[in-house]
Order: C-alpha cells, then sequence, then structure tokens
C-alpha cells in the first residue's frame, strides 16, 4: 500500500506533467506573431533607423520584411531608399523597378527611376518612367521637368517648351 507522501507525489505527476505542457503551449503561443505582425514590426524598425541615418540596421530590418513577405511593396521601397541613402545605386534602381513590377502606380519609386534616367543621361531609358509618372500624376511639376529635360536633350526645343 502506497504511503500518503507517496500519493502525493503520484498526484502532483498526475497533474504537474500537463499543467506544465498546458503553460508552456500557452507561453508559446502567446509569442509567436503572425507574419503580418512579424512584417509590420519589422517595417517600423527599418523606417526608425532610416529616419535616424542607421542604414545599416535598416537594410537589415528591409531585408527581413522581404523574407516574411517577398511581395511587400513598402518593405521593397523602404529597401529601396536604404540603398540609394547608402550609395548603392545600382542595388536601388532595381528594387525601385521590382516595387514598378508589383504596384506600377507607385510615384515614388517611378520618380525615383526618373530622376537616375536624367541624372544619367539615360534619355531612352527613362522615356517609359516619365511616362507612367505623367499617367499617375498628369501635373506631377518633377515629371513635367524631366520631360522638357529630355526634349531638349534630344534636340527637340519645341517640344520642351
Amino acid at each position: 500500500m502506497p504511503t500518503v507522501s507517496g500519493n502525493r507525489l503520484l498526484l502532483s505527476s498526475r497533474f504537474f506533467v500537463p499543467t506544465l505542457l498546458f503553460c508552456g503551449l500557452l507561453a508559446f503561443s502567446s509569442c509567436s506573431k503572425s507574419p503580418a505582425q512579424i512584417e509590420k514590426k519589422d517595417l517600423g524598425l527599418g523606417q526608425h533607423y532610416l529616419s535616424e541615418g542607421k542604414v545599416n540596421e535598416a537594410i537589415i530590418e528591409f531585408q527581413n520584411v522581404l523574407k516574411v513577405n517577398p511581395k511587400s511593396v513598402q518593405g521593397r521601397l523602404g529597401l529601396a531608399t536604404a540603398y540609394l541613402k547608402k550609395g548603392w545605386t545600382a542595388e536601388s534602381m532595381l528594387e525601385f523597378q521590382e516595387v514598378t513590377k508589383e504596384d506600377p502606380l507607385s510615384l515614388g519609386a517611378h520618380l525615383a527611376l526618373v530622376r537616375y534616367g536624367v541624372n544619367s543621361g539615360q534619355w531612352n531609358a527613362v522615356k517609359p518612367e516619365i511616362a507612367a509618372v505623367l499617367k499617375i500624376d498628369p501635373n506631377n511639376v518633377e515629371g513635367l521637368s524631366a520631360a522638357g529635360e529630355r526634349d531638349l536633350a534630344l534636340g527637340r526645343e519645341k517640344e520642351a517648351e
């Protein structure tokens, strides 16, 4: 016949293990975040770091966003902007191009590509980007200015006016 202390041990182990498992599962489920929550947190951190000039940290956070959601337009825009601030122009332009594929109405991405095309004198390559900017916003001053600069550079003074 088991002793009183033996029964106590039997009762405690019978309830202790399931209780411990339940508490562990409860703790684990409350700590795990959904992909959308992780994306939101990383996006916020990336924007915060970018605003503080911590470009390397921002790049890491925006890359984390894209690991969770490769189609995140905001994550890709942030990464492109961080790359540009870092001086990684080619990588930045590739990211801006990806943004325009995911979101053809992304005015900011199209304008970044227009600025690059105008500044580098890539007049043929910049034409569709200028057209995209002016389709999104027909009165966009920067788009209209870039169109005029392109026309002047190509010797089309009448069109530039």
